[in-house]
């Protein structure tokens, strides 16, 4: 009887685990990025690299933060893979 109750609760836990999705990996561990930098695909090869920024609305995104000769900031993204 004791096995039969044990098989049950981990056949419950198993099903419970499978009917949720797994999470989408985030970036929350980095610096939010200031949400009106202008976005780029590449950086141009005269800014200089600063460092990386997590996006304010997905949380999946990590801006590259770049640096002009003006000091002024753009992003180049980097999409991290689900």
């Amino acid at each position: 009887m004791k096995n039969l109750l044990r098989i049950s609760a981990l056949a419950s836990i198993l099903a419970v685990a499978a009917t949720h999705p797994a999470s989408a990996q985030t970036c929350d561990y980095l610096v939010t990025c200031f949400d009106y930098l202008p976005e780029h695909g590449y950086p141009d090869p005269s800014w200089q690299y600063s460092h990386q920024c997590c996006d304010l609305e997905n949380h999946t995104t990590i801006w590259y933060v770049y640096i002009d000769s003006a000091d002024g900031w753009h992003l180049v993204s980097s999409t991290i893979p689900p």
